[in-house]
């Protein structure tokens, strides 16, 4: 089962404002008559910085399997395993994650963590309970 990624209006204004300010970028190159080496150097960067950020804010999502969870957002994945889970802790963090949103799943595995911002999480926690029973009681020391 496939979630996508709850995205906070300021991260969603945050992406597009990046991609935005590449593009205004790419038209004063071009305006103020840059050299065709600076321009074959600077545009393909541009583009390339504005598709990132379309990429993250538009592809970012959780798939749930009986063996596994992908976290994936723009071309940043990583794949869990269901045996490596031992805990998943909703909260809010800043920390860095594969997440849109500040309404976080912390997951711990194998000692690690990855945080994730499922849309529904409740759903999410639901089917994630559904494959891996054990994790149903939160351990509290695994506070986020």
């Amino acid at each position: 089962m496939t979630f996508r990624s709850q995205v906070d209006t300021w991260m969603g204004a945050a992406l597009w404002c990046c991609v935005l300010l590449a593009t205004a970028c790419g038209v004063f190159v071009i305006a103020v008559g840059a050299s065709a080496s600076f321009l074959a150097v600077s545009l393909p960067v541009l583009v390339l910085m504005s598709g990132l950020c379309l990429w993250v804010r538009y592809a970012t999502f959780y798939t749930l399997s009986p063996e596994s969870l992908l976290a994936a957002s723009g071309p940043f994945k990583r794949t869990i395993r269901l045996n490596d889970l031992d805990g998943a802790t909703p909260g809010r963090s800043w920390h860095p994650g594969l997440a849109l949103s500040l309404s976080r799943i912390r997951l711990d595995y194998a000692g690690r963590c990855l945080y994730i911002s499922p849309e529904n999480q409740a759903e999410f926690l639901a089917e994630l309970y559904r494959l891996k029973p054990q994790l149903a009681q939160p351990d509290p020391s695994h506070a986020v």
